[in-house]
């Protein structure tokens, strides 16, 4: 099977950085699988940081994949800078937003390891240093397939559930 299915056929689980299998033929939840693809055409991968702002403020979130350093998984609080610089891997996460903080600029990322990890699931890292810049990848879904009011309420329905690309915009942290 190809596509990505709704989160009610295939919760999210956090593994804290672990491999997990990622072959699925039925929901969990007993149902028929739904498999969602990108729009024709409105997949691209960025590489300049106002690229990056200017969808996010249109579109939302976007998928981006970043170098993970020695230090990385000790990360609690604050605006990341990698100190130990010894690379131990990629990893993929939720870009979400920007911000400024004493004149450091960062990203605000959505990662994978649980609401207990970081800023409450989401961390602050420093623009220009782990690739995420040149990672950065959107896609829309394509509802097409959909007719008339079904399409609408599923569409609504996954918008509510944070299906649909939707940004997090943080007040005080969010600069254009």
């Amino acid at each position: 099977m190809y596509g990505i299915p709704t989160d009610a056929c295939i919760p999210y689980l956090s593994w804290l950085g672990d491999e997990f299998p990622c072959d699925f033929t039925d929901c969990q939840d007993n149902s028929e699988p739904t498999l969602y693809y990108a729009r024709p055409g409105s997949t691209h991968i960025f590489n300049d940081k106002e690229s990056i702002k200017i969808d996010l403020l249109n579109n939302g979130p976007i998928q981006v994949g970043f170098l993970v350093f020695g230090d990385f998984k000790e990360y609690q609080s604050g605006v990341y800078v990698p100190e130990n610089r010894t690379v131990i891997g990629a990893h993929a996460a939720k870009l979400v937003g920007w911000g400024i903080d004493e004149g450091v600029e960062y990203w605000i990322v959505g990662n994978s390891w649980g609401d207990d990890w970081g800023e409450g699931g989401y961390f602050r890292i420093i623009q220009d240093e782990a690739m995420l810049e040149r990672n950065a990848i959107v896609g829309l879904p394509d509802l097409t397939w959909m007719k008339g009011k079904e399409r609408k309420d599923d569409f609504n329905k996954m918008r509510e559930n944070d299906k649909i690309r939707e940004p997090l915009l943080i007040k005080e942290d969010f600069n254009i």
